[in-house]
């Protein structure tokens, strides 16, 4: 019975589209716009807005918008690029010129493994850094013991939302939202992972073998799409752009949600 029900929902997900509106109040809320913030931009009356998020509750069947952005991600509801910080957006345009103009001196000579293995680590580190240099001194203050585990609690069982009846771990949610001066708990969450201040290894030690793996499957897309003689040097240089936007998204998005299997290591 579990399985004809999962294999239900799987077809019933692979079929849902969002509207318009619907895929716009969740970016903005992804984005981390505030209730207000969000009625004045997709200029809609909080009565609009509340039966919109009801919408997408029922679609979802759930009103865990944790475990929907979740979803919506694996199923390609929402435009992932939609969703990138300008950070993230300015570094990867850095490192693609870089990237392509070293490629194109040693591509015929060696193998790049190496070199590219140095850029991607590097690409992270210093879109982390641009993220921090960006912060606020309030978002930088340390995370406690305490508000880790919590976050890796969530992280590792974000679609559970029985924790809402202890006010115990509501303080602690409502601290961390409040630290980052977010606008709802996943951008909470997403702020830290920006600013480095949760240690990947503590989310999960699977995090080194999908680390490893990603970087070997964007590796192997970046040479082949070097060597292939149709595309032009600035498509090329476009493609590798892309190419380490998902990286990053790829990283931020298995450690928003744990999901060491996500969409672009296929």
């Amino acid at each position: 019975m579990t399985e004809n029900k999962d294999l239900l929902d799987s077809f019933y997900l692979e079929k849902l589209k969002l509207t318009f509106i619907e895929s716009a109040v969740l970016k903005t809320y992804i984005i981390g716009y505030s209730e207000i913030e969000t009625l004045k931009f997709l200029e809609i009356t909080k009565k609009d807005y509340e039966k919109i998020i009801n919408k997408i509750y029922l679609k979802y069947q759930s009103d865990n918008l944790f475990e929907i952005i979740h979803i919506c991600l694996i199923k390609n509801h929402l435009d992932r690029y939609d969703l990138v910080k300008p950070e993230v957006k300015k570094m990867a345009l850095k490192y693609s010129k870089s990237i392509f103009d070293n490629l194109n001196i040693l591509s015929f000579i060696q193998k790049n493994t190496v070199y590219l293995k140095k850029e991607l680590n590097n690409f992270e580190i210093d879109t982390n850094k641009l993220f921090i240099e960006n912060a606020s001194h309030k978002d930088l203050s340390p995370l406690t013991k305490e508000e880790v585990v919590y976050i890796k609690q969530q992280i590792n069982n974000f679609t559970n939302t029985t924790e809402q009846n202890s006010e115990t771990l509501k303080q602690i949610k409502n601290r961390i939202t409040n630290k980052f001066q977010a606008n709802n708990y996943f951008n909470a969450i997403r702020r830290a992972i920006e600013l480095d201040l949760i240690n990947k290894l503590f989310i999960n030690f699977e995090y080194v073998a999908f680390f490893n793996n990603l970087q070997i499957a964007t590796i192997n897309k970046i040479e082949s799409m070097i060597i292939v003689n149709k595309y032009s040097d600035k498509e090329k240089q476009l493609c590798l752009y892309f190419e380490l936007v998902n990286y990053y998204n790829n990283i931020e998005d298995n450690l928003l949600f744990n999901n060491y299997s996500f969409k672009y290591i296929s």
